[in-house]
């Protein structure tokens, strides 16, 4: 099977949940309503239309306000074969709907005075990280989180191999990945890892980034990323079914993933804290209350309020920290990989929030301008008084 060709056909979709949001933001003058069905058997057989037309697999979907979720639905087969439909508890990956986890894991040790999101990120790590272009100039977290270090996404003419998947217990470690690719004497690098644009200077959406944030919490916190989000993020909010492991969620409860109607097994990549999270629609939900909420959820708190504000405010065009803001007042993220759709977002001043996700790649319909998109998001507009 080629993947590049799907994938830089996906390109075009994922990019423009990023940038061109900005431009929509930009001109937009008034607030963005969505389109309103007047039922609920209306809306439910718009969205399975949608789905029938884009041959969506399964999609689980929720609405939340204030701090629980007030309307869900899921429809369609997580697997196929077996006929065995989705519901809340079933487990999707995430794909980059995890940069906005690893973002709260960076926030927090922020938050504890442990990092500097201004300082030079070699204070953290042990092996240097300079762009080969401007070897003078440090590069900070904050250009991570705001995608303007100078690393590449890559696509897969940068480099083919970078979308490779593989089995969990052949995956890296991000410190080993890390220093073979980034680094100019790396075994594994490839000079388009790098962007010829000074650091902190031009955006430029990256996987690579969001594996160097991970690999930023490993170093400071002396624990593996994943077990640092496993004690610090998922077991306070509890996600107990939640993880960037395979092994840390219950395998019977994991959807199929299908790419180009094909079923494919569940995997694995280097720059897992970008891509990888995997949790169910009432878990995922659990995070976004979080946020929406000011950093708590139940009892809970994850961040201070001044910290997700922090994490939250625009600082180029119209990306925040990792959290990107469209439509003029929607933010969150969006996701697609090998066998995932996602999107998480919400509107701060309304404190209403959408999770929308599927189990196969590249589909429209659930980003931004896309049909089950607006479908949800005109149902949210409901819960808005």
């Amino acid at each position: 099977m080629n993947f590049c060709s799907p994938l830089n056909k996906g390109l075009i979709l994922i990019i423009s949940s990023f940038l061109i949001l900005s431009l929509t933001s930009i001109s937009c003058k008034k607030e963005v309503l969505f389109p309103s069905t007047e039922n609920q058997d209306e809306l439910n057989q718009a969205i399975i239309n949608a789905m029938e037309r884009d041959a969506i697999p399964s999609l689980v979907t929720c609405i939340v306000k204030n701090d629980q979720i007030v309307w869900q639905n899921a429809f369609g087969y997580h697997d196929l074969e077996k006929q065995l439909s989705p519901n809340s508890e079933t487990v999707y990956l995430l794909a980059s709907i995890s940069k906005t986890i690893t973002a709260v894991a960076i926030m927090q040790l922020y938050e504890q005075g442990r990092l500097d999101l201004n300082a030079d990120i070699n204070n953290y790590l042990p092996f240097a990280v300079r762009n080969p272009y401007f070897p003078g100039d440090p590069i900070t977290t904050e250009m991570l989180l705001t995608h303007t270090s100078g690393l590449a996404w890559p696509t897969n003419e940068e480099d083919p191999r970078f979308n490779d998947r593989m089995a969990e217990e052949v995956t890296p470690a991000l410190e080993e990945w890390l220093k073979d690719y980034i680094l100019p004497e790396g075994d594994k690098f490839l000079p388009v890892v790098w962007k010829n644009t000074r650091p902190g200077k031009k955006f430029q959406y990256t996987n690579i980034g969001g594996a160097l944030l991970g690999f930023i919490v490993e170093s400071i916190s002396g624990k593996d990323f994943n077990q640092y989000c496993q004690e610090y993020i998922f077991d306070p909010l509890e996600m107990f079914n939640s993880g960037f492991r395979t092994t840390d969620v219950d395998e019977s409860k994991l959807a199929t993933i299908y790419h180009d109607g094909q079923v494919i097994s569940q995997y694995n990549v280097p720059h897992y804290p970008a891509s990888m999270a995997r949790s169910s629609l009432e878990e995922l939900s659990h995070f976004l209350i979080a946020i929406m909420n000011g950093g708590e959820y139940k009892s809970s708190r994850i961040l201070e309020e001044r910290t997700v504000d922090e994490m939250l405010s625009i600082k180029i065009k119209e990306v925040a920290f990792i959290w990107t803001r469209e439509n003029k007042h929607w933010i969150g993220h969006t996701g697609g990989y090998w066998g995932v759709s996602s999107l998480l977002d919400f509107y701060p001043e309304k404190n209403v929030g959408v999770i929308l996700i599927t189990n196969t790649y590249g589909r429209e319909s659930l980003y931004p301008g896309g049909r089950i998109y607006d479908l949800v998001h005109g149902e949210a507009q409901k819960y808005f008084d």
